[in-house]
């Protein structure tokens, strides 16, 4: 019983470990096994900069040290 304990707690570190260090690939096997849905394409500003030039009216600069 305690094998069966510990090769369950080895899978779920190795699965979480999998999922930090390779993120897209765990992601799409996820999808694959069913567990996530394909992710659906953003809209308007979430799809980043180009769509609504929101980040243009943003002051990325910072004050000079002094």
């Amino acid at each position: 019983m305690q094998t069966l304990i510990v090769a369950v707690i080895v899978a779920i570190a190795a699965a979480m470990m999998a999922r930090r260090l390779f993120p897209k690939t765990a992601e799409a096997v996820a999808r694959r096994l069913g567990f996530k849905s394909a992710a659906k394409p953003a809209a308007g500003c979430d799809s980043g900069c180009a769509s609504c030039n929101g980040c243009k009216t943003l002051n990325f600069d910072l004050p000079p040290k002094s």
